[in-house]
């Protein structure tokens, strides 16, 4: 019914009102007789007012909704992006604690070689110093094993010699008293080589 309503009224509009402009059925002076210019201008109201009532009634809603979803979907893709750009906040701030975390470890791990190094290096110096040490002990162990060994051929050397001179002096004179005297001389020389 009120569909009917305001196509009537949409058509009075559009329609009618031109027929009485030109005259119509009637003829041109229709205004003049039936009131003229006051029943267009109330037709032209009424045919206004349902009009709106109808763009009300059906093309408002329409246009609301359309408008509300538009509004909707855009506050949707408002909050998707702040909801997005707080996920990339926090992705960034994690990936930020994640390299701290990553340099810290990386200097701790310099640090931690470093130490290392360092206690290698101490390690080997001990050790060197150690094999060196014991080199030298050895060293001067065969030095003295030779210094005995020399000073023993020495003393046999010696005795040798001594002996050889007892000999030709024995061969020379062999006296009592010249025998007690090299032997005496013999016993003094061996007494100092062992001293």
């Amino acid at each position: 019914m009120n569909r009917n309503l305001a196509l009537a009224a949409v058509l009075l509009a559009a329609g009618a009102l031109p027929a009485f402009a030109e005259g119509g059925a009637h003829g041109g002076d229709y205004f003049a007789e039936h009131g003229g210019l006051i029943r267009v201008l109330i037709a032209q109201a009424i045919g206004f007012i349902l009009l709106f009532l109808a763009l009300k009634k059906w093309v408002l809603p329409v246009l609301g909704r359309m408008l509300q979803a538009r509004a909707d979907g855009i506050r949707d893709t408002y909050a998707k992006l702040d909801r997005e750009k707080e996920e990339l906040a926090r992705l960034t701030k994690a990936a930020q604690d994640k390299l701290a975390g990553l340099e810290k470890e990386t200097q701790e791990r310099i640090a931690a070689a470093v130490a290392e190094g360092t206690a290698q290096k101490k390690a080997i110096l001990d050790e060197a110093g150690a094999a060196a040490a014991r080199i030298l002990a050895k060293a001067k162990a065969e030095i003295e094993v030779e210094r005995s060994k020399a000073i023993e051929e020495i003393r046999q050397e010696m005795v040798r010699l001594s002996l050889e001179a007892a000999e030709r002096l024995v061969k020379q004179q062999l006296t009592a008293s010249k025998q007690e005297e090299l032997v005496e001389r013999f016993i003094a020389e061996i007494e100092k080589v062992r001293a």
